[in-house]
């Protein structure tokens, strides 16, 4: 959805049968919303290479088989059409299945199997905990949360006086990229910049623009790809909110 539009549910009590009337239909807006035009201005980011830029789509896009694209919000269509991490890595899976090529290191995946400590133990959970096939909380379980933390006590420098709590600053996700996603939702508003060290993990970008962000890129230069600092504090300025280290 874009910002402003309107969506209507079934608000009944018993599944939908009697109670409260459903909310009205849904209207969609002539025109994007204030922060799509906000975003408009955002897609293409400040010093990123062309491939990085999404592409500026006008709302009466059409869809295949000829659909108005009403249905998708602007800024998905920003990123779809100007490629973004799903091209990104989809060239990449592509290439690592051509002949010769050793291991796939743009996502990290491994050639060997996961440790069969790792698997029977997950095959115990899934045979003998039958409880455990519902919704976990949402920050994941409480034993998982702990387990994390008292992985980071143990390995973390002596120097550290943060004092953590599995309540406040541990959360699992199903993914580093639903991580990243979620963080820059929770944290960037729209206008906001992102500064990103390149060559980056390709979903930093589509990340930050989905938020509403502007990413301002820093290149890596070989052969150390060491940070130039006086290149990272120029592009600092009074709308920077977030650096992104990997």
């Amino acid at each position: 959805t874009n910002d402003s539009d309107e969506l209507a549910f079934g608000v009944g009590g018993g599944g939908g049968r009697g109670g409260a009337p459903a909310c009205p239909r849904a209207r969609t807006p002539s025109r994007p919303s204030g922060r799509s035009r906000l975003l408009d201005r955002a897609a293409g980011g400040a010093d990123l290479p062309a491939a990085a830029r999404s592409a500026q789509v006008s709302p009466a896009l059409a869809m295949p088989g000829g659909s108005p694209s009403r249905f998708v919000s602007q800024r998905v269509l920003r990123e779809t059409q100007g490629g973004g991490g799903a091209k990104v890595w989809a060239e990449i899976m592509k290439l690592s299945a051509a002949p010769n090529v050793v291991s796939n290191l743009g996502q990290g995946f491994p050639d060997f199997e996961g440790t069969k400590l790792a698997r029977d133990t997950a095959v115990s959970i899934i045979q003998n905990d039958v409880k455990l096939n519902q919704y976990s909380l949402v920050p994941g379980t409480t034993r998982i949360r702990k387990a994390l933390l008292d992985n980071w006590n143990a390995s973390a420098p002596a120097a550290t006086d943060a004092k953590l709590s599995i309540e406040e600053n541990i959360m699992v996700t199903t993914s580093g990229t639903e991580a990243i996603y979620s963080a820059f939702q929770a944290i960037v508003d729209p206008g906001d910049e992102v500064i990103v060290f390149q060559p980056f993990f390709p979903w930093y970008i589509p990340a930050v623009r989905m938020a509403g962000g502007v990413p301002v890129c820093v290149t890596l230069r070989s052969p150390t790809f060491a940070i130039d600092f006086d290149e990272l504090r120029a592009k600092f300025t009074s709308r920077t909110k977030a650096v992104i280290f990997n």
